[in-house]
């Protein structure tokens, strides 16, 4: 199972072009004030399906969830001042779509996009957090929110894939706010992320993530149904019994869980789960 949760910082000083998956890139020391960023929500990666050339894969229906977050990068207070703090006034919100068909291209290339067109995605903000060392916590958003340095003001994005067709996806978001002093917050949100469509094709790669989201959210019974469907389609499922081995353990069945652990290093000593390697990551080589 693997969930990415990474804050993106950088990646947010680059052209609107760019995709939004985090860069490897740290902050420049030059960088002090109110950042806007983004983090990607809940992700669980690509095992039985090829990667995807955006930062993130999706099928429809599944949910498309990342929080945009507005940081204190400076080591001394400050605010966020705001002019309203409606959602419809306080965000600027572009969406854009690509034909996922075009010609392949490496990460971060944006001749992808020249076929995009604007569209309206069925995007919604959830009530402000703010975040600190010591925690979170869900607040009412005042026209100035005092942030110590370190803090941040997040809001939980949410776009929903069930209605979006095939294609490769961007959202903009600017944030409609000043730091105090009426300096201008730096950085906007550029999250891209593909959709494709569901498909027998699909199907274990679709019941797997399931699984891996039920066990995040400590749904156990939910994760065993998930992984029993996912068995049904594929039963030579390696990470079917790892899922099942995390369940047993986190259920205090040590036995039943060393059980699972055996059976996975079986299918992967046997290379039995075709899936995984098929799909499996080939080491780049160098000239």
């Amino acid at each position: 199972m693997r969930i990415i949760a990474i804050l993106i910082t950088v990646v947010l000083l680059v052209p609107v072009a760019s995709p939004a998956q985090v860069t490897s890139n740290p902050p420049t020391p030059e960088i002090s004030g109110l950042l806007v960023g983004s983090r990607i929500e809940e992700y669980f990666g690509e095992t039985y399906t090829t990667r995807s050339r955006e930062s993130f894969v999706f099928f429809q229906g599944e949910p498309v969830s990342f929080r945009v977050i507005v940081r204190n990068m400076s080591p001394r207070e400050t605010s966020l001042i705001v002019g309203s703090t409606d959602a419809s006034q306080l965000f600027r919100v572009q969406g854009f779509v690509a034909n996922s068909s075009a010609p392949e291209s490496r990460p971060g290339d944006s001749s992808k996009y020249l076929d995009q067109r604007g569209i309206n995605l069925p995007i919604g903000f959830s009530l402000p957090i703010q975040a600190w060392a010591g925690g979170v916590l869900d607040v009412p958003l005042a026209r100035e929110t005092v942030l110590e340095a370190g803090e941040s003001i997040q809001w939980l994005v949410g776009i929903s894939s069930a209605g979006l067709d095939a294609g490769l996806y961007r959202v903009v978001i600017r944030v409609n706010g000043t730091e105090r002093g009426g300096r201008p917050l730096q950085g906007f949100v550029d999250f891209g992320f593909e959709v494709r469509a569901r498909s027998a094709e699909a199907q274990p790669e679709i019941l797997r993530r399931e699984a891996s989201r039920r066990l995040s959210r400590a749904d156990y019974a939910g994760a065993r149904q998930a992984v029993a469907d996912l068995l049904r389609v594929h039963p030579n499922s390696a990470i079917a019994h790892d899922v099942l081995a995390s369940v047993a353990d986190a259920e205090g069945r040590k036995d039943e869980a060393a059980n699972h652990r055996r059976n996975v290093a079986a299918v992967v000593k046997g290379g039995r789960d075709e899936l995984l390697l098929k799909f499996r990551p080939h080491p780049q080589t160098v000239d």
